[in-house]
């Protein structure tokens, strides 16, 4: 609960600052783009991938970035997974919200304030036989929170990364206790992010390679 009343108190403060010149804007006006893709398009039709042609006639036929068409006209985008555009796509549809940067910035938050709970959890149960492991945990929550690039990038600006920060740290976690208990949870929670999160972001390949040599270490001894 702190974490998250921490997160929303300094999120609610930048919001309203009016921040409209902020860098990196393309990255999240491209989400709301494919988010309303989704809206005006037939889900038979772009089975949400990473549509950015919207339902218009007119508006087919228009390649733009690293996008590829289909039959219809309609053009998607390949540098990134669907992922990062659905699960945004899916947080509109259940609160109802509209196709806006406001809504995109409530969604943002969230996802701030889990992976801000979930870094508190990590660096507690690291030290949990510490007598100084709530300090820590404390001092870990207002450095990551207070951080400029997460208050940027968790905050005003949406991009896949912003779904990587909490699902790699689930992993992290996961992978952590698998190697300190015998719980079959952990292992199933793992190997799940490990087939998960290549398909949010390119970092979680990456990510896998490490704990692939990190395992392998461990199994050694080393």
């Amino acid at each position: 609960m702190v974490a998250i009343s921490f997160v929303a108190l300094i999120s609610v403060i930048k919001y309203k600052t009016g921040e409209i010149n902020y860098r990196n804007a393309d990255a999240t006006w491209h989400t709301l783009l494919t988010i309303e893709a989704y809206n005006q398009t037939s889900p038979i039709d772009h089975l949400f991938l990473p549509i950015t042609s919207l339902g218009g006639e007119s508006d087919k036929g228009i390649p733009w970035g690293a996008t590829i068409s289909d039959n219809k006209g309609n053009y998607y985008y390949t540098s990134f997974s669907p992922a990062g555009y659905f699960l945004p796509w899916v947080f509109f549809r259940i609160f109802n919200l509209t196709v806006t940067e406001s809504s995109l910035y409530i969604f943002n938050s969230i996802l701030f304030g889990v992976s801000a709970i979930l870094w508190v959890w990590l660096i507690y149960i690291i030290y949990q036989d510490s007598n100084n492991k709530v300090v820590v945990s404390i001092i870990g929550l207002l450095t990551y929170v207070l951080s400029p690039e997460l208050l940027h990038g968790m905050g005003m600006v949406y991009w896949h990364q912003s779904i990587m920060q909490v699902s790699l740290l689930i992993q992290i976690i996961a992978y952590y206790k698998m190697n300190t208990s015998d719980k079959k949870s952990d292992k199933i929670i793992f190997y799940a992010m490990a087939l998960i999160n290549p398909y949010i972001e390119w970092t979680g390949y990456i990510a896998n390679v490490g704990f692939c040599f990190r395992r392998i270490n461990f199994l050694l001894g080393a």
